[in-house]
């Protein structure tokens, strides 16, 4: 699998895994949008002929935080490393970039994602009632440690 930054020219395949595995309501824009504001932190993997079957999409924040904001693998493609090794290349984006702290909010009923994040050292630090449109409630999970974690 190649991990690279997302292009515009990927927001089709993108926005295919966005309505397969999230359930949250984004326009294709929402891409554009992450491009724009920071284009290292915006990552796909793809096989060599360029499908595309997980992405990364964040954002950073005041006093050397980012966030995940946008992150699937195709349902087709989980449990294969994919999602660790975006994750992984986030950390070293973030890493070089200065940045000390990875923050992102999860479902309160997403055991399988709360599992795999605290896996690779992320701890919940908040509880967010009616965080998401639908009135889900969400944990906010942070990862203070971007070396080897």
């Amino acid at each position: 699998m190649i991990i690279r930054q997302m292009r515009r020219e990927d927001i089709g395949q993108v926005y295919r895994i966005i309505c397969s595995c999230l359930d949250e309501y984004y326009v294709p824009e929402t891409l554009n949008f992450f491009i724009m504001q920071w284009s290292k932190g915006q990552l796909v993997a793809c096989d060599t002929v360029g499908k595309i079957h997980g992405f990364l999409c964040s954002a950073m924040l005041d006093n050397g935080k980012c966030t995940i904001s946008l992150f699937a693998v195709d349902p087709m493609n989980q449990n294969m490393g994919i999602g660790n090794d975006l994750l992984n290349e986030f950390r070293k984006t973030a890493m070089m970039h200065g940045l000390n702290a990875i923050q992102l909010e999860v479902r309160e009923c997403n055991s399988k994602a709360i599992r795999f994040y605290e896996k690779r050292g992320f701890l919940k630090t908040g509880f967010l009632e009616h965080f998401y449109n639908d009135g889900g409630n969400a944990f906010r999970m942070i990862s203070g440690t971007l070396i080897g974690s």
